[in-house]
């Protein structure tokens, strides 16, 4: 029996998904680097976590500490504690300082009375959320297994950053991936659990304006693993040029967005184009979207 579904708080996206990600399926996610992908994906798990979901969120690229330090800046911005434009920019230095090892967390917790409600409201999830450094030598599929069952538990959401680095048999290599995806989905289907997996670009998709799954490294197979892939774009260059062309202001404003399409989804609605504005200074999407309304450059007609 399917289990209730986790909301990632992204709304449409959540109505698109049939209430969000789903126990026993294997969300794959897409896009550039740098376009988005581990603050999405931890912004969704925070939001589960806090639903009183357990997520288990494992990466690859980033240590604990450093995950943490994200979180954090999460945190403060949706923290009822007051701290004006200057008081945030200070707590936010002071959090890469303490990240970089240069601050303690007592000193840190210092700084303003935000940075303390910041923390306090961190923990009241902390139980539920475990942060996980993996190694691209050790973090293999049997482990990841284990988190699952022993971390995560039933109808939790299982986070991992990302799918090309789990290692198998000794080592992680791209054309392995459909492999991992593979045994991903196993994992989400014997232990209840959702499965969210970032997805690398291969080469090709680097060079376009626009990635769509033809783009993902060792994409075939890998997507036909997933039962939902949902790809990112930066908005500016994956609009067409005849929306843009004689407006520069439409253009700026394209550049504050993301796309998140959903590519494929085995219950529900699928070539389904979102936006949602960024606010990465503080490690975050605004989680109020909407639907794309300009042409896109690989739709016949715009495929300038």
């Amino acid at each position: 029996m399917r289990s209730q579904a986790l909301p990632t708080g992204f709304n449409p996206l959540d109505a698109m998904l049939d209430g969000g990600l789903h126990p026993h399926d294997l969300t794959v996610l897409a896009g550039k680097p740098s376009v988005g992908k581990t603050v999405a994906t931890l912004q969704w798990a925070r939001h589960i976590a806090v639903s009183g979901g357990h997520v288990g969120y494992v990466s690859y690229e980033h240590s604990e500490q450093s995950l943490l330090g994200r979180l954090l800046n999460l945190e403060l911005s949706e923290t009822a504690a007051y701290a004006d434009e200057t008081a945030t920019e200070t707590i936010r230095r002071r959090i890469k300082a303490w990240v970089s090892g240069r601050l303690t967390f007592d000193e840190l917790l210092a700084t303003h009375p935000a940075m303390e409600a910041t923390a306090e409201d961190l923990m009241a999830y902390a139980s539920r959320m475990f942060l996980i450094q993996g190694s691209a030598v050790t973090t293999d599929l049997h482990e990841l297994s284990s988190i699952a069952r022993h971390v995560v538990g039933p109808g939790g959401l299982l986070v991992i950053d990302y799918l090309q680095k789990v290692p198998v048999e000794g080592g992680a290599f791209l054309e392995r991936a459909p492999e991992v995806a593979s045994a991903l989905k196993e994992i989400a289907m014997s232990d209840h659990i959702a499965v969210l997996a970032i997805a690398a670009v291969g080469m090709d998709g680097l060079r376009q304006r626009r990635i769509r799954p033809e783009h993902l490294a060792s994409n075939a197979p890998l997507v036909h693993e997933a039962d939902c892939a949902i790809v990112m774009n930066e908005k500016a260059p994956a609009i067409s040029r005849v929306h843009t062309a004689f407006d520069g202001r439409q253009l700026d404003e394209a550049k504050q967005w993301t796309l998140f399409t959903i590519e494929k989804h085995r219950d529900g609605p699928a070539d389904v184009d979102l936006e949602f504005a960024k606010e990465f200074e503080s490690f975050r999407f605004n989680p109020e979207g909407g639907f794309v309304a300009e042409h896109l450059v690989d739709e016949m007609q715009y495929n300038d």
